[in-house]
């Protein structure tokens, strides 16, 4: 992993998105879907499969979404890649659209500072604009929230 180089001296990347290789290919890393079976921080697991853990999943949401309305289920993926999908904020945006709704954040834990102030700075919502990395090497101010 490297910076980009058109962020210069003045914008790295983030440590998280370094590191994200070392936990996707981590030796203890999770290979099999595991279902709870004593209470919740027992560290009692079962090993299951896709199916069943995909099945147990659908039916958890479809029972939330009953019982409590579609507000329940709270979209909290980021903007990023997780390294095997690119954008999972739209991915996972447009499944909970389809199954009927979802909370979403009014912020980002990574970036709620820029998502703030764009808006006000360029006009337009913050998904259809950004800045250029070159040239925060010329600002005469920056404030980081």
């Amino acid at each position: 992993m490297k910076n980009n180089p058109a962020g210069g001296h003045f914008l790295k990347g983030c440590q998280r998105g370094f590191d994200m290789p070392l936990e996707e290919y981590a030796p203890d890393r999770l290979l099999t879907p595991l279902i709870r079976t004593g209470q919740r921080g027992s560290g009692q697991f079962k090993p299951a499969s896709w199916d069943e853990a995909l099945q147990l999943t659908a039916g958890k949401l479809g029972e939330m979404r009953a019982r409590y309305s579609a507000n329940t289920i709270l979209n909290l993926s980021s903007a990023g890649s997780i390294g095997a999908l690119h954008s999972t904020f739209a991915l996972l945006g447009r499944f909970l659209n389809l199954f009927g709704g979802c909370t979403h954040l009014t912020g980002s834990y990574s970036n709620g500072a820029a998502r703030f102030i764009l808006p006000y700075l360029l006009g337009t919502d913050f998904s259809t604009s950004g800045f250029d990395p070159a040239t925060i090497q010329y600002a005469s101010l920056i404030i980081l929230g």
